[in-house]
């Protein structure tokens, strides 16, 4: 994952480069994934979760790449 960003950074975001989004991004998901036992999830973090997950599924990520509905 982390090869595949510093490779392509350059050509799809280049204002991103040296920019540490991804190895962030990992170090919290591995991070969350050893204390998963001691977080405890609520109805507002399934809540926060479900509009995260309709935000992320509905989102227009490049239009000028996209093809009429027709």
């Amino acid at each position: 994952m982390l090869t595949q960003y510093h490779w392509f950074i350059p050509i799809w975001h280049p204002l991103f480069i040296g920019a540490h989004f991804a190895a962030l991004a990992l170090a919290l998901s591995f991070f969350a994934s050893a204390m998963r036992g001691i977080f405890t999830g609520t109805g507002a973090v399934f809540l926060l979760s479900e509009l995260t997950f309709s935000v992320y599924l509905f989102h227009n990520w490049r239009p000028s790449r996209q093809r009429p509905l027709s």
